[in-house]
């Protein structure tokens, strides 16, 4: 089959034209011919390394929103199962477990002085470690009471 003398040298993709009132035509591109591929004359728009260029950046910008997206909905599920676990121990406010979590570490530690002190006068060679155990204690409980109010934040 020939072409007609006004198809020579023109890009040979078809195209959809829009004709304004929601219908459309596909007609030849218009364009001339820039690039041969397996004989037929593409634009610089059509041609089939253009396009598979298009297609590869659009891939890696697919593949980018992808893990973006995959990632937000990875947080939002983690989320959303801490809070039906905090919900299923009945815990309304996070801050609450963190709070608890530090009025349990200053429990022990006050415990773990008294302990101290009950076994301070049952034996005098733990005199000096006793003491240095007191000194620590007392260090951990200031540090305690320094995040409570949040000094140094």
């Amino acid at each position: 089959m020939t072409e007609a003398g006004w198809t020579s040298g023109k890009c040979v993709e078809s195209v959809w034209t829009s004709l304004g009132n929601g219908h459309g035509i596909t007609q030849q591109c218009g364009r001339t011919g820039k690039v041969q591929h397996e004989g037929k004359w593409y634009c610089g728009i059509h041609s089939p390394e253009a396009k598979a260029k298009r297609k590869a950046k659009s891939d890696v910008h697919y593949q980018q929103y992808r893990e973006k997206m995959d990632a937000k909905y990875a947080r939002e599920d983690f989320d959303r199962r801490a809070g039906d676990a905090l919900r299923a121990m009945n815990i309304t406010d996070p801050q609450a477990l963190t709070d608890s979590y530090q009025q349990g570490r200053v429990d022990g530690l006050r415990e773990a002085k008294e302990n101290l002190e009950r076994l301070e006068y049952r034996d005098t060679r733990l005199q000096t470690d006793v003491e240095d155990f007191y000194a620590w204690i007392d260090d951990q409980l200031a540090q305690a009471a320094q995040d409570e109010k949040g000094v140094g934040e």
